[in-house]
């Protein structure tokens, strides 16, 4: 069964990426978000971080749910239909990348409703 059509094909030769929604399923999602809160309580970015913060593991175990995002979803499919007869192996590494602002609240503005 084809994950990917002629054109995210064409994308993905122009540019070198595709874009493939819903791909990960939310439940792998939730789970991946649960072990990245988890660690950042454990092991905090220094109070005076400002912009990116990144954490590195290697050799992730194959229950590791950010393995999983790619593992146990389509997107290893998806990834090996794109450059066959190449295969994909899965990552020795995985990343957490953050970003935090240089605030210590969240900002909210309101956009005016323009009529059209």
């Amino acid at each position: 069964m084809a994950l990917t059509s002629k054109d995210q094909l064409h994308a993905f030769a122009e540019r070198g990426y595709a874009v493939f929604p819903n791909v990960v399923p939310r439940r792998l999602l939730n789970e991946a978000q649960g072990a990245i809160d988890a660690l950042v309580t454990r092991e905090p970015p220094p109070g005076d971080r400002l912009g990116h913060h990144f954490y590195w593991m290697n050799d992730p175990a194959p229950s590791d749910p950010l393995l999983r995002l790619f593992s146990a979803s389509a997107a290893l499919a998806t990834a090996e239909e794109m450059v066959r007869p190449l295969r994909v192996e899965l990552p020795r590494q995985v990343q957490i990348s953050l970003n935090i602002p240089p605030h210590d609240g969240l900002v909210v503005t309101s956009v005016p409703k323009v009529p059209i």
